[in-house]
């Protein structure tokens, strides 16, 4: 009848067998323990490795050896206290109040949007019907029989499930999936916008980069033009500074030559008139000896060393010297005068240079030999001017490499600030080279250490633990490097592989943020089992805030509505939980996500943060799937990002990349909302790491042997 239109299937939809069970367990566990069959390995290796390509393994890890060693099961029974007793019967009173709970009594739910008289008629009927079919909706599902008549029709409840497309468009249920087609049609526009976004902000970067260059280019190319300029106005007056020192060089060496060969020429006619001059003496006073009847003199004249040149003084000093009767300025070093004062090195004018020399033998016959020539000779020197030597400017940056692989040269160079001048010291290298990117271009990636090993996931049931390598060095070229799941950047192990108690209790130390779906495609009996399996999560927990849970509630639809902040008091929660309405609508799981990174500020910094959403359909306005991507991938770096789904439409691959890795540890799948309620403790070891059992474990045997024997 009407009333069951929208309703939840019929139970025996999710009946199997207690032996189906046992043979779909043992199946699982034999495919787990196949290597060749990994469970993480549902996404093919190109979409694990771009759905990991943007964090690198970058999602929040929360590292304290402590925390690590404590995960798993604890064996001990855990023992309730008076507290836990109260907040059980509380929540006892809380589900059976939430049962109590009709359309009728929830304000929330009346269709104030409905037609004035809340009837359809036949005409009216059809009409809804051939628009259901325009958009892809059977008008007459199977197994309902509808009302002929008009009479039949008792209250408004039974008739809005008739709802017509003209008349009524803002039904929750079609209202919450015409959202999902503007959402999956605004997560499109979105993408498409990100991607023109992007694309027009690295034409900018680059654009910006390649202005800058162009400026730094013109700016070299102005420096090099002006350093062109004055080099070449440089070069051309020492063009006729060369011209005209060669000119003179060549009339100085014309001179030279001449003056040369009539220097030679005079001091060859010198010393044959010398040597004359002996011979005609010698002559002389032989004959004046035969005269008188003596005996032959030997005349032998005054002989004088070499010249030895001093060195060039100045003026001053050596007229002064000169009177002490000093000309070797080393004899006149003090310490109050020291040589370089005393020495003339350059300058217009020059200083006094000496010359001295030495007797080698003195004139034996005085009366015929000839005296000793002068013994000191007195010039001037160092008469030009100083010499410039050559000062060169710091060096200018490197440029850049000539190539990127397989050896290049990188230049730089420095100016020439002063060029030598008067035989001055040349300049040195005003360039240099230096090879570069000598590696070769087919270079493979260069990988880290490896990071430390993530806690175990999961406190029983197969738990999952792994490190991973991230890349220091890119490769270049057609250099090859692991991919993200290869063995050489990847490593895993499994634990905690026990199986899990029937009834156990989170004892783990973390902020645990739950966020609860709120939208219309959840149903009446949804929302209440979804906060049934909540409250009776809650009761399965021990909130402590000096050493347990701090627990956070928030309900999503379209608004974001936060029930509780991080707390661990669990009468509050209860509370909360109970008396928040079903807001219908849409699907904000992007809000949610976003939300969830706000509630954070107020956790602890000594304790991990997991982030758990629960969810029956895909994201709608104002939300969209890649603005609950966006979402997510910012929630992920502060907390542990894990979903649990709660219709086939939203499959594990639908939200796989929202979650934290690894994927399969952090992703549940539950087929109905009002399956939630027997999955509470499935849920409650999903997300903790470390558990105790509330009943013995033997009795707890006891109990299932006589289950199942049944």
């Amino acid at each position: 009848g009407p009333e069951n239109l929208g309703g939840e299937p019929p139970a025996a939809l999710y009946e199997v067998s207690s032996r189906r069970q046992r043979e779909a367990a043992q199946w699982l566990k034999e495919q787990a323990m196949d290597e060749g069959d990994d469970e993480d390995q549902e996404m093919n290796d190109e979409e694990d490795e771009l759905a990991h390509r943007e964090t690198d393994f970058n999602d929040y890890f929360y590292e304290d050896p402590d925390y690590e060693e404590e995960s798993g099961v604890i064996e001990e029974p855990f023992q309730p206290t008076q507290l836990d007793i109260e907040g059980e019967k509380a929540v006892e009173a809380a589900v059976a109040e939430i049962n109590q709970e009709t359309e009728e009594k929830d304000e929330d739910l009346s269709d104030k949007d409905a037609p004035p008289n809340g009837w359809i008629n036949e005409k009216e009927l059809a009409k809804a019907e051939k628009e259901l079919l325009l958009v892809g909706v059977s008008a007459k599902p199977k197994n309902v029989t509808l009302p002929k008549k008009q009479a039949n029709r008792k209250s408004k409840m039974n008739a809005k499930f008739f709802c017509t497309v003209a008349n009524n468009p803002n039904c929750p249920r079609f209202r919450d999936k015409l959202e999902m087609i503007v959402a999956e049609l605004l997560s499109e526009k979105q993408h498409a916008e990100w991607l023109l976004s992007t694309t027009r902000s690295e034409c900018t970067k680059q654009i910006s980069e390649l202005d800058s260059q162009i400026q730094i280019m013109d700016s070299k190319k102005s420096d090099g033009a002006r350093i062109e300029a004055g080099a070449s106005a440089r070069k051309s007056d020492s063009q006729g500074a060369i011209a005209s020192i060669e000119r003179e060089g060549r009339k100085l060496l014309s001179v030279f030559k001449r003056q040369s060969a009539d220097c030679r020429s005079e001091l060859k006619n010198l010393r044959n008139t010398v040597c004359g001059s002996k011979k005609l003496k010698q002559e002389v006073i032989t004959i004046e000896a035969k005269q008188r009847k003596g005996a032959r003199l030997e005349i032998n004249d005054c002989s004088v060393g070499s010249w030895r040149p001093q060195e060039c003084m100045d003026i001053k000093v050596a007229q002064q010297l000169e009177k002490q009767g000093i000309f070797n300025p080393q004899k006149a070093v003090t310490a109050r005068r020291p040589l370089h004062s005393i020495l003339h090195k350059c300058g217009f004018g020059g200083g006094i240079q000496w010359f001295l020399r030495g007797k080698v033998s003195p004139p034996q016959t005085p009366q015929y030999g000839a005296n000793c020539p002068p013994l000191r000779l007195k010039t001037v020197c160092n008469d030009f001017e100083c010499p410039v030597d050559c000062e060169l400017g710091d060096w200018e940056g490197w440029s850049a490499c000539s190539k990127t692989c397989d050896g290049g040269l990188k230049r730089r160079v420095r100016p020439v600030e002063v060029y030598p001048q008067n035989g001055g010291d040349a300049c040195d290298a005003t360039n240099d080279e230096q090879t570069c990117n000598a590696l070769a271009c087919d270079r493979p990636c260069l990988l880290q250490n490896w990071g430390p090993w993530r806690a175990c996931t999961r406190a029983c049931d197969r738990g999952m633990r792994w490190r991973s390598r991230k890349i220091k060095r890119a490769a270049t070229g057609d250099g090859r490097c692991p991919r993200t799941f290869s063995k050489a950047r990847y490593e895993r192990r499994v634990c905690n592989a026990q199986p899990c108690p029937l009834d156990v209790v989170c004892v783990a130390r973390m902020d645990l943020l739950i966020g609860i779906d709120a939208s219309g495609s959840m149903g009446l009996s949804g929302w209440k089992a979804q906060r049934t399996a909540l409250l009776q999560l809650v009761n399965r927990m021990a909130l402590s805030k000096a050493s347990g849970i701090q627990l956070g509630v928030l309900k999503f639809a379209y608004k974001i509505t936060v029930l509780s902040q991080l707390t661990d008091d669990k009468k509050k929660l209860i509370s909360a939980i109970t008396k928040t309405k079903f807001d219908r609508w849409t699907t904000n799981i992007g809000g949610a996500f976003r939300s969830m990174k706000g509630m954070l500020q107020f956790g602890r910094r000594d304790a991990p943060s997991i982030c758990m959403l629960w969810t029956d359909g895909r994201p709608s306005r104002p939300s969209s799937k890649y603005d609950a991507s966006l979402g997510a991938k910012s929630l992920r770096s502060s907390c542990r990002v894990m979903v649990v789904t709660m219709r086939p439409a939203v499959p594990k691959s639908y939200v796989s990349p929202w979650v934290s890795h690894p994927k399969s540890q952090n992703v549940m799948v539950v087929n109905h909302p009002n399956l939630m309620v027997e999955k509470v403790m499935k849920v409650n070891t999903f997300v903790c790491g470390r558990v105790q059992t509330f009943l013995d474990w033997t009795k707890a045997q006891k109990v299932t042997k006589a289950t199942s024997t049944r």
